[in-house]
């Protein structure tokens, strides 16, 4: 029997002050990042880590791990309501929705490819820290200690990032008039390659027109950086209907499509 576990993807390591973040009010106005120990808003780096949550606490997973209200980060909260940590929002302490998720997170296991190491609980703000630059980097701690900070003897956290690739495509004809299709896409592999081809139908013709689906060769290939996501302007004809496009990971060989125009 598999046994599935619940979880939650968008959260992001912080370039700013290497918290763990949660990104996914993407939409949601200036403070969709959440408030920053280094000020303004959080910035994503790197790999989009997907939590799990519900679970019960093993030798190898621990719980009372909690999404913070105000700044975003996630937090410790095993210590109780009088000792949530220190918080950079006006609020000052990390505060927990009571029906928000209840991860259990984890730690002192193997490294993966889709498992990263060197992840630590911060003594002075309670927050889960990435500490793999060295002892010189380990980011910005709201406290008047400035830096995080890990116990030698606590927790050593593996926090897991599946490779789930998502596209779609915007298509400015709809909005401006012209002809170009904004392709978009997140959760593929950072700094991995993603090739991608078309297929489209045409007024007055009969049948699809493709570019080459079986080879992908006839297209620039897209580069996901260090977000894992997509963006490119395609300037695709505004006559093209039934337009589908197809994506796939030049490293995990992953792919997916998806189309724009549809007509019956």
């Amino acid at each position: 029997m598999v046994i599935t576990v619940p979880d939650q993807n968008d959260w992001r390591f912080c370039i700013k002050c290497h918290e763990l973040f949660y990104n996914g009010y993407k939409d949601s106005g200036p403070r969709s990042t959440g408030v920053c120990p280094a000020g303004e808003g959080h910035v994503q780096k790197g790999f989009n880590f997907v939590m799990p949550y519900g679970g019960a606490e093993t030798a190898t997973a621990q719980a009372n791990w909690d999404y913070c209200v105000h700044c975003y980060a996630m937090f410790f909260s095993g210590y109780g309501p009088e000792k949530m940590g220190v918080c950079p929002s006006p609020a000052g302490k990390h505060e927990a929705h009571p029906d928000a998720f209840r991860f259990v997170i984890p730690h002192d296991v193997a490294e993966t490819p889709t498992m990263q190491a060197r992840w630590d609980f911060c003594v002075h703000c309670f927050t889960m820290f990435f500490s793999g630059y060295g002892p010189g980097n380990m980011g910005k701690c709201p406290t008047p200690h400035g830096v995080h900070e890990a116990h030698p003897d606590a927790y050593r956290f593996v926090l897991p990032h599946p490779i789930r690739p998502k596209a779609w495509l915007e298509d400015q004809h709809l909005i401006s008039g012209d002809g170009d299709i904004h392709l978009l896409g997140d959760g593929w592999t950072p700094n991995a390659v993603v090739r991608w081809a078309y297929s489209y139908e045409y007024p007055g013709l009969d049948g699809v027109r493709h570019n080459g689906f079986a080879d992908f060769a006839d297209t620039e290939p897209l580069n996901t950086g260090d977000s894992g996501s997509l963006f490119t302007v395609w300037d695709a004809d505004p006559k093209w209907f039934n337009i589908v496009v197809q994506f796939k990971d030049g490293q995990t060989g992953e792919g997916l499509s998806a189309s724009t125009r549809q007509r019956v």
